[in-house]
């Protein structure tokens, strides 16, 4: 079973601003910020709204919150760090064009999985702040948080890193972007010696932080213990054939957690704020190609329909959809307006990473809405407006039977 919950608050967002005109002109204001990266997008946003790329929102929350999960002293990195992205970004798809969308799903790829980690990691939170603190031992606690410290850097920050070094090595190296993409998170984020590899400590120091490797390689090697009463972890350091013993605290852990983290989720919003601005130059290749872009895009469509997606949960074949309407009567009209994204809840299903049979759309825990899969293949097969009516009256037939 996979359950995860949505970060933003949509309902309280929709109370506020029922138009989402205000989100709108603030969405506006933010991209202004980094011209002249965002001159296209700003266009298609002034002149339509944010209806052709909804998950903008989610962009924009994300930059809202570092500000509030980043120390005061450090907060003026949020933008320089994204405006030296996009610049590294914008120069090479200006200069080295073609290479660019030659690697372009190579590109993607990687970053939809750094992206699918996030999420993960984000679940596995959820899934810790909601066990009772009293019947959880401090040593599972600090492994817990070891864990993640790995998964920061190896499932997400490393990842992220793959195209920046790409495009730092790509003049003078040019290493195929796979090839960074094998490497260790130490090779391309440390200046070794004997290396000539690209890193950021050496050659984009903007995003180099002094991370404590020894206690990341702790945690993957095993060669460590805790101790419950200090909440420390001793673990190996230097020589493997004479290594010393150093301690860190559970603070010092989880400030090692949170500054990698912040790094890895400002680089996410520079690749964003960059697909965005030439998403229609490419033809063809569509950005929503993993369930998680699905989720989000679908959660965002349905927000202008003052429906919120708030979770999501996997049971036995089943993707069970949690959403909430905004009033408190649920009128026949509103079930119809949330059948209309039958087909990219196909794609949703399509893209999950475990056998999907049935969609189940539960709205204020209260209406339970059945769609098999099948029948919206059947649909999407032959979509035209006869069809389309004879597959709403299929879905509420059953839902009737099922009442």
């Amino acid at each position: 079973m996979r359950y995860v919950n949505t970060i933003i608050d949509y309902t309280s967002l929709l109370k506020e601003d029922k138009t989402l005109e205000l989100k709108n002109q603030k969405i506006i204001s933010w991209l202004s910020d980094y011209l002249p990266y965002t001159e296209k997008i700003l266009v298609e946003i002034k002149n339509n709204g944010i209806k052709s790329y909804p998950s903008i929102v989610d962009e924009f929350y994300k930059y809202r919150r570092e500000y509030s999960v980043v120390d005061e002293n450090k907060q003026y990195l949020i933008k320089e760090r994204i405006v030296a992205v996009l610049k590294l970004l914008d120069g090479f798809y200006k200069n080295h064009h073609s290479a660019y969308i030659d690697n372009y799903n190579s590109i993607l790829n990687i970053k939809s999985s750094a992206f699918r980690n996030m999420l993960y990691m984000s679940s596995k939170i959820q899934s810790l702040n909601q066990l009772d603190p009293d019947f959880i031992r401090k040593q599972d606690v600090i492994m817990f948080h070891l864990n993640v410290f790995k998964d920061t850097i190896e499932g997400v920050l490393n990842k992220l890193l793959s195209p920046i070094i790409f495009i730092l090595e790509y003049d003078s190296i040019g290493t195929p972007i796979d090839n960074i993409e094998s490497r260790y998170f130490s090779e391309k984020y440390f200046s070794k010696r004997d290396r000539n590899y690209k890193n950021i400590e050496s050659d984009f120091r903007l995003l180099y932080e002094d991370t404590n490797t020894a206690l990341r390689n702790a945690e993957a090697h095993f060669d460590y213990t805790i101790d419950e009463r200090t909440e420390t972890i001793t673990y190996k350091n230097g020589n493997r054939r004479s290594p010393t013993l150093v301690q860190s605290t559970l603070k010092e852990l989880k400030d090692e957690i949170k500054k990698l983290s912040e790094v890895a989720r400002q680089i996410g919003i520079a690749y964003e704020i960059f697909w965005y601005e030439h998403a229609k130059e490419f033809p063809g290749i569509h950005p929503e190609t993993n369930f998680d872009q699905n989720y989000i895009a679908i959660r965002q469509v349905l927000m202008t329909n003052r429906l919120i997606l708030k979770s999501f949960r996997y049971e036995r074949s089943t993707l069970k959809l949690y959403i909430e309407y905004v009033y408190p009567s649920i009128e026949s009209n509103v079930l119809i307006t949330l059948l209309r994204q039958c087909i990219n809840f196909l794609y949703l299903s399509d893209s999950f990473e475990e056998p999907v049979s049935t969609i189940e759309i539960v709205v204020n825990e209260s209406i339970t809405i059945p769609i098999n899969i099948q029948l919206i293949k059947d649909l999407e097969k032959n979509l035209t407006k006869e069809t389309f009516e004879l597959f709403i009256s299929t879905v509420l037939n059953q839902l009737k039977k099922h009442s």
